[in-house]
């Protein structure tokens, strides 16, 4: 039962993962939330052109933060921690 429910709860990350959500978090301004799903998504398909403008985006705001050294490392980060996340879950 606890694999079924891990899986499932790894699955909802995975569904919440959307362009949609994408661009609830850039209307907050929380933009390496941003980044990690537009990563998700660019890993998901390449060819998308609407999560490599917002992915854009979101790199030149936290750029204009002052942060931009982090931005490559908090995407990096965040598929790391997601894929973490992920293989707890197929490895139980």
């Amino acid at each position: 039962m606890t694999d079924t429910v891990s899986r499932a709860g790894a699955e909802s990350d995975a569904a919440f993962m959307t362009l949609t959500m994408a661009k609830v978090y850039a209307g907050q301004g929380k933009w390496s939330q941003v980044l990690a799903i537009c990563h998700h998504l660019l890993r998901q398909d390449p060819g998308d052109g609407q999560a490599a403008a917002l992915l854009e985006l979101a790199e030149g705001k936290i750029a204009a933060t002052g942060v931009d050294r982090l931005v490559p490392l908090m995407g990096r980060w965040a598929s790391l921690s997601w894929r973490l996340k992920l293989l707890r879950v197929l490895g139980r």
